[in-house]
């Protein structure tokens, strides 16, 4: 069988193979278009859920030591006897209190990389605090109070440094002072930072993602809102 060299191909065989390619071709973009949008949405709901989630543990870990300067430091700021007066706290459940590191990579290709490395800082400093004030509160709990007890002093009474010192040991009154300076100190700087760092955090993501709904956290009110990303 011998293939005519002279056959016309018919023009709407043409035009139909080439409508067929088009359409085709346009499915298939349309498709990509589809799962590329699709894709993009989750991208940006997973960046606003994880700073979301931040945020909040931003809000917690303020909280928790906002807490602790209001009902433990305050009472006892400023006497010369808030290293052994100030009271001792049991050891409790923060709650939320870490940063997902993974969930907010995506900072680092942002304008707003150093707002990642401040945020991961936050948790260090609060478990600085945190620790300061577990172990202050054991000695006072386990140490100082047990050799009061054997020493039959009573609450309240009024006993000068070295009469305290005879008592529960220079050791322990070097670690209580210790410990308290630098309690007041942590935990006094890292309110100021948490909340700075709440306001770093908030302006980040709304200048990557604008008008995408952020939470706000109503320091002075202790509450938080959904709004808009704007101030």
């Amino acid at each position: 069988m011998c293939l005519n060299q002279d056959a016309v191909v018919p023009i709407d065989l043409i035009v139909n193979s080439a409508a067929t390619l088009v359409a085709a071709f346009a499915c298939a973009w349309a498709a990509f278009q589809f799962e590329n949008r699709r894709r993009k949405h989750e991208t940006i709901e997973r960046h606003l859920s994880a700073v979301n989630r931040a945020l909040y543990t931003v809000f917690n870990l303020w909280n928790i030591l906002f807490q602790f300067q209001k009902e433990v430091v305050d009472p006892v700021r400023g006497k010369p006897d808030v290293w052994l007066n100030m009271p001792a706290t049991l050891p409790s459940s923060y709650g939320l209190t870490s940063f997902q590191a993974d969930e907010l990579a995506f900072l680092l290709q942002t304008p707003h990389a150093n707002t990642y490395s401040e945020l991961l800082l936050e948790e260090q400093r609060f478990w600085i605090a945190i620790h300061q004030i577990e172990m202050r509160s054991s000695i006072v709990l386990n140490q100082v109070f047990p050799r009061f007890a054997v020493a039959r002093v009573p609450v309240g009474a009024a006993l000068t440094e070295p009469q305290i010192e005879g008592i529960i040991g220079i050791d322990v009154v070097h670690k209580l002072k210790q410990f308290t300076v630098g309690i007041i100190e942590n935990v006094d700087e890292d309110v100021k930072s948490l909340r700075a760092i709440h306001d770093a955090l908030r302006n980040a993501i709304t200048s990557v993602y604008p008008n995408k709904k952020v939470i706000r956290i109503g320091f002075e009110e202790a509450k938080i809102d959904a709004r808009k990303g704007t101030h």
